[in-house]
């Protein structure tokens, strides 16, 4: 597929292309876990966040999985917990498949309320976080972002469940990256 591109709107180097094709991970990269890596992580122009691929995506722990069955039965231990990861597959549990189930809906969702609200993603967020006030929609429109809200949640818990977390952690933000830090420490030792 080709986009044209307008020559008075080019990207420049601030667009990050994240190529993974799969509704796991955009559930995951969507989650309020992740968003509060990337705000620990990233610098900011003015109040927005700056996303570098670098210091926020490359350095950012995505759920471990079990490895059973890939490994095969040859190997009978684990040696490290690198052995349990791989971020870019996609993990064979109930637990991802819930996140790819939300954020396959989340996506639909979505992109069928920017249509019925004539707004743009940043503008739809704004509404989502509380930035802009409902007070400016019709009824109908307010629940449409109601739902978006609600989506987000659901998401935000099955992306929890994914890190074998308690039930609502993504909601304490220090217990999140304290748990994220841990996790990517782990991860990055030469055990």
């Amino acid at each position: 597929m080709f986009t044209w591109i307008d020559s008075k709107v080019l990207p420049d180097n601030q667009i990050v292309v994240i190529a993974l094709e799969n509704d796991y991970h955009f559930g995951i990269l969507q989650s309020r876990i992740h968003e509060l890596w990337a705000w620990a992580r990233g610098s900011t122009l003015e109040e927005r966040l700056r996303y570098t691929n670098t210091t926020i995506f490359e350095t950012f722990p995505f759920p471990l999985h079990p490895m059973e069955g890939k490994l095969g039965r040859r190997v009978k231990h684990v040696a490290t917990a690198q052995d349990l990861y791989d971020p870019r597959e996609v993990p064979d549990t109930r637990e991802a498949k819930q996140v790819d189930k939300v954020a396959e809906k989340l996506y639909t969702k979505r992109q069928a309320a920017c249509i019925a609200l004539n707004l743009g993603l940043t503008k739809l967020y704004n509404y989502i976080k509380g930035k802009t006030p409902l007070t400016n929609l019709s009824a109908e429109h307010q629940a449409i972002i109601v739902e978006q809200q609600a989506l987000h949640e659901q998401l935000n818990d099955a992306v929890n469940k994914c890190y074998g977390w308690p039930a609502g952690t993504w909601r304490d933000d220090n217990e999140v990256l304290t748990r994220l830090l841990e996790l990517n420490k782990l991860l990055t030792s030469d055990q």
